[in-house]
């Protein structure tokens, strides 16, 4: 398991977790989760708003 920062130009700091799929050689299951309430869960959200927005 490894950790990953980054900052998303919506939706802020963010910060993934993502796991090596063993059967398959250079994929990674990414997992996105925040905390109830914390400032990830509300980036989250808002990106999860803008996301469904653009699609129209």
């Amino acid at each position: 398991m490894e950790r990953k920062r980054f900052e998303h130009r919506d939706g802020g700091a963010l910060t993934t977790q993502t796991f090596d799929v063993r059967s398959s050689p250079g994929q990674e299951l990414v997992v996105y989760h925040a905390d109830s309430g914390s400032p990830s869960s509300e980036a989250l959200t808002l990106l999860g708003t803008l996301a469904a927005t653009r699609r129209g």
